[in-house]
């Protein structure tokens, strides 16, 4: 999933897509704020420099993209327990 600008998660119903997404994001959450990490910096610098002359510091963004409300609904929630994302 972090090897590429996209990636599609699919596959039929109980075989663990919205827990995967989860630790996916909570991941990439981890890797945006750890300043440890030259190659993840270096790797994400395009983005950053584009802020940083802006005068703005932002983290990169994540689309998640459900086949209904409910998904949405369900990503959401295990985000804002689980990966302690702001709501």
């Amino acid at each position: 999933g972090l090897q590429r600008p996209f990636s599609l998660v699919q596959g039929p119903p109980g075989t663990g897509k919205t827990t995967f997404l989860v630790h996916l994001v909570t991941a990439i959450m981890n890797l945006e704020t750890d300043t440890t990490l030259p190659r993840w910096n270096q790797v994400n610098s395009k983005n950053r420099r584009s802020n940083r002359a802006q005068g703005q510091q932002q983290p990169g963004r994540i689309l998640l993209c459900t086949p209904s409300n409910h998904a949405a609904d369900e990503v959401v929630s295990r985000l804002v327990r689980d990966a302690n994302i702001p709501h």
